[in-house]
């Protein structure tokens, strides 16, 4: 008798464990939300990046001079065949400007080009487009900064319940981007803004001198992005009790060397330097970027300092950003 119990409770548990790998691998499927589904862009104001040397994530689209811009939708818990139809349009940017004060600029026409203004979710949670960048856009010296963005607006949806396009307050009308015309925000639009960094900018280690011993416990220091052949590299010297400072620019040709001159009023610069792509094998034993920059400095009052480095590309130091702005009646 207790081994028929035995018997039975084993087999009620193995039907139990079959039935949850059943769930598990099986292909699930669930009701969508009450309320419907509605497409959106999640963010109204990205920054995207364009990396042109390393970092630590795929850069191969960056390289390729590419991005994606992506829309999603909420309601559902699974994709979704459907797809929204967007256009650029340049209104959005209207009296609008950027936390420093500069305009919110639409990106010109011959900067850009869309892959497609559909937005295909092909079954997924997200739809989009890749764009393509052209030379216009990198030999841009504005681009380098927050300047211009890709303005589209959701015009149609096919397969979903509606769009996000907000609610404005009673009695209000207004821009997208006038939030205080909305009671709740329109999610239809987007502004892509769009800037790069050129291979040599990015986070470096230095010991400050042409050793690269022990170079993963040396100085950080930043070089910035001024062209697409051009870079600064702010420096300091010791001078008795004072700090003397310069911005020094690194104008790098074809052969990726480079010539030093001086941006800081009241100090020349004369040099010469190099970049050379994963030339050093370094820690965690990777080949990483390494730049030698030699150059002599003239301060004020004639005080000369030499500099003889070598640093070692350690991070991009891109992160995830958002832009703010201000709308102006």
């Amino acid at each position: 008798m207790i081994m028929k119990r035995y018997i039975k409770m084993v087999a009620v548990l193995l039907g139990l464990m079959a039935s949850f790998t059943a769930c598990e691998n099986g292909d699930q499927s669930f009701d969508d939300y009450e309320g419907g589904t509605t497409a959106y862009f999640a963010y109204q104001s990205p920054v995207r990046t364009i990396v042109l040397g390393d970092d630590e994530y795929d850069t191969t689209l960056d390289k390729a001079h590419k991005c994606k811009i992506l829309a999603t939708f909420g309601g559902s818990y699974n994709g979704r065949k459907a797809a929204v139809n967007v256009a650029v349009d340049n209104s959005l940017c209207d009296h609008l400007t950027f936390a420093d004060g500069t305009p919110v600029k639409a990106m010109p026409a011959e900067y850009y080009q869309l892959a497609t203004t559909t937005f295909n979710f092909n079954g997924g949670m997200q739809g989009g487009t890749e764009v393509q960048l052209t030379d216009a856009f990198f030999n841009d010296p504005e681009a380098v900064k927050n300047t211009y963005v890709i303005p589209l607006v959701m015009q149609n949806q096919t397969g979903f319940d509606r769009i996000a396009t907000g609610i404005l307050k009673e009695g209000r009308t207004g821009s997208r981007t006038n939030t205080s015309v909305w009671e709740k925000a329109p999610q239809d639009y987007v502004m892509y803004c769009v800037k790069f960094q050129n291979k040599y900018c990015g986070w470096w280690l230095t010991n400050h001198n042409t050793s690269t011993d022990n170079i993963e416990k040396a100085s950080q220091v930043q070089i910035t992005t001024r062209s697409l052949n051009s870079s600064v590299y702010s420096v300091e010297f010791q001078e008795g009790d004072k700090i003397l400072k310069a911005d020094l620019l690194l104008t790098f040709d074809a052969n990726e060397k480079c010539t030093i001159t001086s941006l800081t009023d009241g100090v020349t610069a004369t040099g010469t330097g190099s970049w050379a792509d994963d030339a050093l094998l370094s820690w965690n034993n990777k080949n990483r970027d390494l730049m030698e920059l030699n150059a002599e400095i003239t301060f004020a009052g004639g005080v000369k300092k030499n500099l003889n480095e070598k640093l070692v590309w350690w991070r991009s130091g891109v992160t995830k950003e958002e832009f703010s702005f201000t709308y102006n009646n």
